[in-house]
């Protein structure tokens, strides 16, 4: 099966970039460790919703250039089980393994469904080096393979689905609620309009208690 993942931080690139949905545009959130880059492109996965809020992390294993944005049709090959603490909470951020879809793929790319035992070695060092110097820490909990992977990355779109769908439910209720208290405000403020009214010579000021009885200076009813 093949996912489409969003390159997030291309291969080579000294720091860490990070896409923000609600400005819709690419960070610079910090730079890597002296003399770290990264190896592969480093993605996420659209509609997905991960433990620790944001979507799904992926790493993209390919030599070819790419750029922040770029859609890449990808074949899923594992996952590495990672718990990550940070301001003493502990959630689980797993990265996920790809490579380009095989019809897309230059010659020599990694093409099998498994990670070679040296390449995850290679991935492991990397994530563990890239955290160094920062308030975060990680731990290894092994691999999935790739239907494993696949599993929780379904488990991670439906997660997702049910979040977009009470934040649309959240988003009628609000819209319901206000019409159905339109015509409620509509007639509290008739009184007020009125007093307020340039055509009222009697009284152009706000006075509150009408609605019960005027009002005199010392605020006693007449």
């Amino acid at each position: 099966m093949g996912s489409r993942v969003v390159v997030e931080t291309p291969r080579g690139t000294e720091a860490k970039l990070t896409y923000k949905p609600k400005k819709k545009l690419f960070e610079y959130t910090r730079p890597l460790p002296a003399g770290l880059a990264y190896p592969y492109d480093w993605s996420f996965l659209p509609s997905t919703l991960g433990d620790d809020g944001d979507a799904l992390d992926g790493l993209v294993i390919h030599e070819a250039a790419s750029a922040p944005g770029v859609v890449i049709k990808c074949d899923l090959l594992a996952a590495l089980r990672v718990m990550r603490t940070e301001n003493a909470e502990t959630v689980r951020n797993d990265r996920y393994v790809f490579c380009p879809h095989r019809q897309h793929a230059h010659s020599g790319s990694l093409l099998g469904e498994n990670v070679p035992d040296r390449l995850r070695s290679g991935i492991e060092q990397f994530f563990l080096a890239s955290v160094s110097g920062t308030d975060k820490q990680i731990e290894f909990e092994g691999w999935h393979d790739s239907s494993q992977a696949l599993r929780n990355i379904h488990r991670a779109m439906r997660t997702f689905e049910r979040k977009q769908r009470a934040a649309q439910y959240e988003r009628n209720v609000g819209l319901r609620t206000q019409a159905a208290w339109a015509p409620v405000a509509g007639i509290c403020a008739a009184p007020y309009r009125r007093q307020c009214s340039p055509g009222n010579s009697r009284d152009r000021q706000l006075r509150p208690f009408d609605r019960q009885g005027s009002s005199n200076a010392n605020g006693h009813k007449q």
